[in-house]
């Protein structure tokens, strides 16, 4: 790292590959899906422009709607070229429409490649996709899935990460800047705290991951409870557990299931193979009066394995069962068959923020992770007496939770 002025300092670091960027295929989910804009869509755009908008971030550039003379060049040509540019549509009485657009914006001289993007300013319906959530998380997700390739940098100082040793590091980062007073439509992942800027840093480790090939979800049962795979067969009960607001609400799940129908669909996309990194899903359900009989279904968990992440884990238990030790009974058989899966070597790129080890370390040992809101205590416990410990978070709402994989 080299000074290049009072609050700036030149770095080694990455950024994405723009040469050959994988831009994202429609979503597999029958509602909506995200893509890079195609000149088809002017028209779309403009539409979508001349619309009431909620707009976050300062890099997307001012678009002239009234400038008639080759339109479409001008989006091409707009600071988007120095970045990545996403339309997201949903399906809204029988056929697709823009719903919003964002993208990460790269400074041509100096400073740290900056998330932005607009939705419409619409009053959802209950159950409808909450936009201003669903875009900034798939931008994001999106970004870090890019390969990467060396950069020098001039950024600010105060911008670097500190590891755990409290040494600053280079580590590329996704920054937000630019709230204004609508600062509380942000989603709750996003941080405000430091002059309205966040940062999303991603650094490149190797550990160990369950083999999905050996993934057969039999789960043994324990002493008052059975597990297997989530069938659609199981809406129902699926759906009396999701319209219950406390559950809801500790689990970050937000509102309840409105009806059936869209309990349905949620559970459809679990299933559904390639719909996200979600290949583990598992009810929970009390043990029969008769042996092997199986009795109502109390909850579920479920496992995220992405690429740009640890493998993390969320369940809901319903609120009649809550406080009588279900918790801590299916979360104890989950970890002990987990730890007994199969292993392969991986590599990751993870979020530094909420790791307790020095951003040098190359190869960490396996962890399963965790999140609860700061509020929710008795999930705390829960963790605790499964072998999870808190780490540190820069978050005001939520706690992280590792546990250790031997």
């Amino acid at each position: 790292m080299t000074n290049t002025s009072p609050s700036q300092i030149e770095i080694s670091t990455t950024l994405p590959s723009l040469e050959y960027l994988p831009f994202p295929s429609p979503h597999p989910d029958i509602t909506f899906f995200s893509r890079q804009f195609f000149a088809d869509d002017l028209n779309e755009y403009l539409s979508f422009l001349n619309r009431p908008l909620l707009t976050f971030g300062k890099s997307n550039p001012a678009f002239d709607a009234s400038n008639n003379k080759d339109r479409f060049q001008r989006i091409l040509q707009s600071a988007f070229a120095h970045g990545v540019h996403i339309g997201f549509f949903q399906k809204r009485e029988g056929k697709f429409e823009m719903v919003g657009e964002g993208g990460v914006h790269i400074p041509p001289k100096s400073g740290w490649p900056s998330i932005y993007w607009t939705s419409l300013n619409i009053e959802g319906k209950a159950g409808e996709i909450n936009w201003k959530v669903v875009i900034p998380m798939q931008i994001q997700a999106f970004w870090w899935s890019i390969p990467r390739k060396n950069a020098q940098l001039r950024v600010e100082s105060t911008s670097l990460l500190i590891d755990s040793r409290g040494k600053s590091q280079p580590v590329e980062l996704l920054i937000f800047q630019g709230i204004n007073d609508a600062q509380r439509m942000l989603p709750d992942f996003i941080e405000y705290e430091k002059s309205y800027r966040t940062s999303w840093g991603k650094i490149p480790i190797s550990t160990t991951l369950p083999n999905l090939k050996h993934l057969h979800h039999s789960i043994p049962p324990s002493k008052r409870l059975t597990y297997r795979p989530l069938t659609l067969s199981d809406t129902q009960a699926f759906h009396s557990i999701r319209k219950q607001s406390g559950p809801m609400k500790a689990s970050g799940s937000g509102n309840p299931d409105p009806d059936l129908e869209f309990s349905h669909r949620v559970l459809l996309r679990i299933l559904t193979p390639g719909y996200h990194h979600f290949p583990f899903n598992i009810g929970i359900f009390l043990k029969g009066a008769q042996k092997g009989e199986e009795g109502e279904m109390i909850g579920y968990l479920g496992v995220h394995l992405g690429m740009t992440t640890l493998q993390r884990i969320g369940y809901i238990l319903k609120e009649e069962y809550q406080g009588k030790g279900y918790g801590s009974e299916f979360l104890r058989a989950f970890v002990q068959y987990w730890s007994g899966l199969p292993r392969k070597q991986v590599s990751l790129l993870v979020d530094p923020s909420i790791l307790d080890f020095p951003l040098a370390d190359a190869r960490v040992a396996e962890r399963l992770e965790a999140q609860t809101e700061t509020q929710n205590l008795p999930s705390q416990v829960i963790l605790q007496k499964s072998g999870f410990r808190k780490v540190f978070t820069p978050s005001r709402r939520y706690f992280f939770w590792h546990r250790m994989m031997q």
